[in-house]
């Protein structure tokens, strides 16, 4: 997993912690077991706190395991392997054992879980990662402090937030009517900045619930 993907996770995390919103503090209640392991994260940078947690991400691998290991076994296989044949006797074994339930629980396409550490994200083909850092920024820096306002007048704040920023000045191309006086135009982009902090919300009530983005 990405280390901005998991950067992104946790900003959202941040807000909903921060939340007043009655269905997301439920949420965050309901799932404070899941994110035991992240400790305090509501005035923590992120830098900071991933120079702790970054193994809680660490991708699944082949491990030794004894009686105390903790092992999801939805999506690992335990062996017992004697230590007294060979190695070449024992991966003929293993092979065939593998063989076996990889036939039984196929890799499947429309599974929609990637496996890491102990956290696991959600796919989507679309939007990409760099438009869910534009949906998280606006969302974050200006909706939230700003969410009285609509249509152009939202917009606007959202321009001079990117105008503002030391670095990155650019207007994503989803939300830019490149001072179009076309009404089409500028419905098109108000339209997208709708449908960017409908997306937020979801994302940011999926994350309350422990799941990172799930289905906006």
């Amino acid at each position: 997993m990405k280390k901005e993907t998991i950067r992104i996770w946790y900003e959202f995390y941040k807000i909903a912690k921060n939340s007043s919103d009655a269905k997301i503090v439920a949420a965050i209640q309901s799932s404070s077991a899941h994110y035991a392991s992240w400790g305090a994260v509501r005035n923590a940078k992120f830098d900071d706190w991933w120079k702790v947690h970054a193994n809680l991400f660490k991708e699944q691998t082949v491990r030794q395991v004894d009686k105390n290991t903790n092992i999801d076994f939805d999506n690992n296989l335990v062996l017992e392997i004697p230590l007294n044949e060979s190695i070449r006797e024992l991966s003929s074994k293993i092979q065939k054992i593998l063989s076996i339930v990889h036939k039984k629980k196929p890799n499947s396409p429309k599974s929609r879980k990637i496996i890491t550490g102990k956290y696991q994200v959600t796919t989507n083909s679309e939007p990409k990662l760099s438009i869910l850092k534009d949906v998280l920024n606006v969302y974050r820096d200006v909706y939230l402090k700003n969410s009285q306002l609509q249509g152009m007048d939202l917009l606007e704040k959202v321009y001079q937030y990117y105008l503002n920023r030391p670095r990155n000045k650019r207007i994503p191309n989803a939300i830019n009517h490149f001072n179009s006086k076309s009404t089409k135009e500028k419905q098109r982009v108000t339209r997208n900045l709708r449908r960017w902090m409908q997306w937020a919300k979801q994302i940011e009530l999926n994350v309350a619930k422990g799941e990172f983005p799930g289905k906006y």
